[in-house]
């Protein structure tokens, strides 16, 4: 089985949370900011709207988001 994938670039809001099941399986919640820009006519970035995702990385993706990814963070 082939699980769907989606590719966003953002900056994380605010540090990664991490949990733990009651079978000891860790869970890290973080959301990403992505933002929609382009440039106006006199070449000045302008955005357009910015979506927030709620993401949930699982084991050892949960372990080593919560280690290294700091809120800002692309």
């Amino acid at each position: 089985m082939t699980l769907p994938q989606l590719s966003a670039i953002g900056n994380l809001t605010r540090d990664p949370e991490l949990r733990f099941l009651a079978d000891g399986t860790p869970v890290a919640s973080l959301t990403v900011a992505c933002s929609k820009s382009k440039k106006d006519d006199s070449g000045n970035w302008q955005t357009l709207a910015t979506v927030f995702l709620d993401v949930n990385l699982w084991r050892a993706d949960a372990e080593t988001a919560a280690e290294q990814l700091r809120k800002g963070d692309k």
